[in-house]
């Protein structure tokens, strides 16, 4: 929570990049494919800010309340992009995002590789709820299989998208 997904998730679809998900989607560990079905991206107002100029705010669905209490502006990926169909593809590596507050990320990204040792701990660490489903150990072995990077965005979005697309 707060480093950035959805943000780099908006910032990848003004770039042009198909994208499967905001969050979540589906993963087929012994084909190491991930699907799903593009529908909408949540954004606060400061990624709003960020993104200011871009347009996105003519694609902004609705504003919706979060459990946290949180507004977000919801963007309609389907109109932004005009693709309603299901989307899958296989995956080539894994990205951690690095929780930054808005205010105190660099100016420019910061990418690590990780060592492929670390990436089951990691993965337990980010996503402690998929531990408990039965596929989740042959999906920590796919994953443990690819590249791996510590993402820190950056306020320059097109530069944290540059970098993104060089890692993948």
């Amino acid at each position: 929570s707060g480093a950035g997904k959805s943000t780099l998730v908006a910032a990848c679809l003004l770039a042009g990049w198909d994208v499967i998900a905001e969050d979540s989607t589906f993963l087929l560990p012994a084909q190491i494919q991930a699907r799903g079905v593009p529908t909408f991206v949540h954004l606060m107002q400061e990624s709003m800010d960020m993104l200011a100029g871009s347009g996105l705010d003519r694609f902004v669905h609705a504003v919706v309340a979060r459990r946290s209490g949180r507004r977000k502006y919801e963007i309609d990926v389907r109109r932004l992009r005009g693709q309603t169909l299901p989307v899958q593809t296989r995956l080539c590596g894994i990205v951690f995002l690095a929780a930054e507050e808005a205010g105190s990320r660099p100016v420019q990204p910061r990418a690590r590789a990780i060592a492929r040792s670390r990436i089951p701990a990691l993965l337990r660490q980010y996503q402690p709820f998929a531990a408990e489903y039965s596929a989740w150990p042959a999906a920590v072995q796919s994953l443990a299989a690819l590249p791996a990077i510590l993402l820190t965005s950056g306020r320059d979005l097109a530069a944290t998208v540059t970098a993104l697309a060089h890692f993948l």
